[in-house]
């Protein structure tokens, strides 16, 4: 039987993998599963013990870890030669300088260093004094740049030659994938329902967007006329942040409105909060935000997406589509967004069309065949 080049290509993943359960860790683990045990092997940087972490933060812990870990990295490459380091890179100062010496202890070890970008302030690396020595000689030494969507790569064509870009789009893991027939039932099923199902699923940060949803929702509460329910889903970075919020929904009588459910690792589970949900919602103005992963699971499950104008979602979501964009920080248009897609017709236009986007975009089998045409190229 032949076998393909993609298939005998060797990858060492320097990377992150899950826990905490954030879209680089996830869409890690899941290139990292789309190859055969015999072509792949794992290094797990991640120093987080399954925590939420702010980014940026100089901890001198986690830069003994990094050494460590490059210790061991060498041993590896040292020990089999592979055709591909797969990283992902990072926009804080703190890591690039991280992946900067990764690069310098693999050059001439592997046959191509690959790194896979899921930030959308990665240009901004570029426009900082302190690194302007070394970003030139890194991207030199770097082969393949793989964004997520062409608008990201815009941010950073003046750095990045176009012969080192590589566009591949998020995705989402077998046990959050939804059948076709599933979501056309859900689709026919949603006239019988008399509550208008809200879900948010993103960590519970400010800039994701949560607390202007929330306002929203007080809006909202004073139309007698659409019965709904909101669902918030995510881990908190504090316990005062939480706290705060369960205030704020009690001070405005929306406790018997929403469910607050924190973290929720259990794919399963998640998968059924998709599924019974009408509406996604991410108001996110968050500052590196790149393409959620989110939106593309409640794609996925036949859901209307509210979302803003950032990053790369206007590629994704289109108003009249399959959702509703909004502008940042702005309940009201929130609010009137839900109202809008509480109409039947609307609702089934919309949530017909995010499934649709998700499978010709975002199917996991589409885009895994784009990543294993790309490991093609590596010659």
């Amino acid at each position: 039987m032949h076998t393909s080049k993609a298939q005998r290509t060797s990858v060492l993943f320097f990377t992150n993998f899950p826990p905490p359960y954030t879209g680089h860790t996830v869409n890690n683990e899941l290139v990292f599963g789309w190859l055969n045990d015999a072509q792949k092997k794992k290094i797990n940087i991640s120093n987080s013990k399954g925590r939420l972490q702010s980014t940026g933060l100089l901890r001198i812990g986690g830069i003994v870890s990094h050494i460590k870990k490059l210790i061991g990295l060498r041993k590896e490459l040292n020990r089999r030669r592979y055709n591909c380091l797969y990283m992902t890179f990072s926009h804080s100062t703190l890591g690039f300088l991280k992946n900067y010496l990764t690069t310098l202890a693999a050059r001439g070890k592997v046959d191509f260093i690959v790194g896979h970008i899921h930030t959308g302030s990665y240009s901004s690396l570029f426009r900082k004094n302190l690194l302007r020595p070394f970003t030139l000689s890194f991207v030199t030494g770097v082969d393949r740049f793989i964004f997520s969507s062409e608008r990201m790569y815009a941010k950073c064509a003046s750095y990045i030659q176009l012969n080192k870009k590589f566009v591949l789009e998020n995705t989402l893991s077998k046990e959050l994938l939804v059948s076709k027939e599933e979501v056309e039932l859900k689709i026919r099923s949603r006239k019988k329902e008399d509550t208008f199902q809200l879900i948010y699923i993103s960590n519970m940060i400010p800039s994701k967007g949560y607390k202007d949803l929330a306002k929203a929702l007080v809006l909202l509460s004073g139309n007698s006329a659409i019965d709904f329910h909101a669902t918030f889903i995510g881990g908190w970075m504090a316990r005062s942040d939480e706290l705060e919020f369960l205030s704020f929904l009690s001070e405005n009588k929306l406790e018997k409105f929403v469910t607050v459910l924190g973290a929720i690792s259990d794919r399963q589970a998640l998968r059924r909060a998709l599924m019974e949900a009408h509406v996604f919602i991410l108001p996110t103005y968050y500052p590196t935000e790149c393409q959620p992963v989110s939106i593309i699971e409640a794609m996925n499950a036949g859901n209307a997406i509210i979302s803003t104008f950032h990053a790369s979602i206007p590629e994704y979501v289109k108003t009249d589509v399959n959702g509703v964009l909004v502008e940042k920080m702005s309940p009201l248009q929130i609010r009137d967004a839900i109202v809008r897609l509480y109409d039947f017709q609307y609702w089934i236009e919309c949530a017909t069309g995010s499934r649709r986007v998700f499978e010709e975009k975002f199917y996991p089998d589409v885009v895994k065949l784009k990543f294993m045409d790309f490991l093609e190229t590596l010659k």
